[in-house]
């Protein structure tokens, strides 16, 4: 969308073009953060997804102390999973800790403090910025301005290189986390068929 702009609207002009036609490249930028907003929010929704697939497909909500609806999530499940894990589980190992990966680093905290910006309070807007010095690898970049979330400020982001690297880190965990959720399931089966598992559990 916004490459396809460049090619037509502003190589011959720069970032100087954009004002032939303001109208057009306003609707534009309305878009592209319309496709970020949706974006981060649905990458962002893995974790809740995974979430209630590990809760459900382990029957966590059958133990004791099951989860509220609303509190089915991914710190809660992780320390569910952890506290199985601990009990006699050691098949729940790599599971936990791919589960635990999906939440952790500087771009995952950078991705839940935008998706719930975008979502409870304001959109984060994005400029574009053009290097008129040819210093700087990419001529274009879209950028996702500053902003400040639970007290913590966010700088000024490459969004494209954001969402590429932070995709890319979660799109293989999630198929990871559910070839292993596979693992687990048939060693559950397995040890609730095996001919000594009521003896073990008398």
């Amino acid at each position: 969308m916004m490459s396809e702009y460049i090619e037509s609207k502003l190589e011959e002009t720069g970032i100087w073009g954009v004002y032939d036609e303001y109208g057009e490249f306003s609707h534009l930028m309305l878009k592209i953060r319309a496709n970020i907003a949706a974006f981060v929010q649905s990458l962002h929704a893995v974790s809740d997804t995974c979430s209630h697939m590990l809760y459900y497909a382990l029957a966590l909500d059958t133990i004791p102390k099951p989860l509220r609806e609303r509190d089915i999530n991914a710190k809660e499940v992780l320390k569910l999973l952890e506290q199985q894990h601990d009990a006699g589980h050691p098949e729940y190992d790599k599971l936990c800790r791919l589960f635990q990966e999906i939440t952790t680093g500087d771009d995952y905290k950078y991705l839940s403090a935008l998706t719930n910006t975008v979502k409870h309070r304001s959109i984060v807007r994005s400029e574009l910025n053009e290097d008129a010095t040819g210093r700087r690898k990419e001529k274009w970049v879209l950028f996702l301005e500053s902003f400040w979330y639970a007290g913590e400020l966010f700088l000024r982001t490459d969004a494209r290189d954001f969402m590429r690297k932070e995709h890319d880190r979660i799109q293989p965990l999630t198929v990871n986390i559910g070839v292993e959720l596979n693992n687990v399931l048939m060693k559950l089966q397995s040890l609730k068929s095996s001919p000594h598992s009521g003896e073990e559990n008398q």
